[in-house]
């Protein structure tokens, strides 16, 4: 299912952001300089007038999120590879694409900021986001509204 919802994603967006952004999907390179550990990213998006990359990630997982969680049911591991795909990507903003259950309204997506001197002050801007995908108008619709 992983497979199928990473498709459904890639594919609205194609539809949806291919006039304004250079859409890649599934796109893996080397994280670090030896060549030992991967990286793969589900989807990188480049603005075409500014070059500017968001590296978004899709997730096929519901999150648990409740009131008052201050980690918006986002896992350390996850968060760790968000802040991996921005390093790498030299990306100041990274999204988390998660579905969205049918019997839930959609929350305002969670930002986190991860800053270090390393990074010259400029910040890695991570978004978790649910989405509804119960049909492309209202998935491209709410991608439009949220992220972009």
């Amino acid at each position: 299912m992983d497979m199928v919802y990473e498709g459904f994603i890639a594919g609205v967006v194609k539809d949806e952001l291919g006039h304004q952004y250079r859409v890649k999907t599934q796109v893996t390179d080397w994280l670090t300089e030896e060549q030992v550990f991967q990286i793969r990213n589900d989807l990188l998006l480049t603005n075409r007038q500014t070059e500017t990359t968001l590296a978004v990630d899709t997730k096929y997982k519901v999150r648990a999120f409740e009131p008052g969680d201050s980690k918006a049911s986002i896992t350390q591991m996850d968060l760790y590879q968000m802040v991996s795909h921005g390093l790498r990507r030299s990306s100041q903003h990274v999204v988390i694409l998660y579905p969205r259950p049918f019997v839930r309204e959609p929350e305002l997506p969670q930002r986190f900021t991860v800053n270090s001197d390393l990074l010259d002050k400029q910040p890695i801007h991570i978004q978790a986001v649910d989405l509804t995908v119960t049909g492309s108008m209202k998935t491209s619709k709410e991608f439009n509204e949220r992220i972009v």
